[in-house]
């Protein structure tokens, strides 16, 4: 149980904010640049990153609740 708890705090924590860094650092960018097609490629990378996150979010939550299960 300890062990679970952990690893899901170390995931959102440490992961999590990278996620959330990386996100936002491509919005800015994506926001700032004129060219259409690097807005887009932009776009679609902080698209990509937002997915991941959301899986994250969703493997943190089946690590945590999984316990309650046994």
């Amino acid at each position: 149980e300890f062990e679970r708890m952990r690893i899901s705090r170390d995931l959102h924590d440490n992961i999590g904010a990278e996620l959330t860094l990386i996100t936002s650092k491509l919005d800015i960018k994506a926001a700032s640049t004129p060219n259409v097609q690097e807005k887009k490629e932009f776009n679609e990378l902080a698209s990509l990153s937002r997915e991941a996150s959301g899986l994250l979010r969703e493997t943190i939550w089946s690590i945590r609740h999984g316990s309650k299960r046994t």
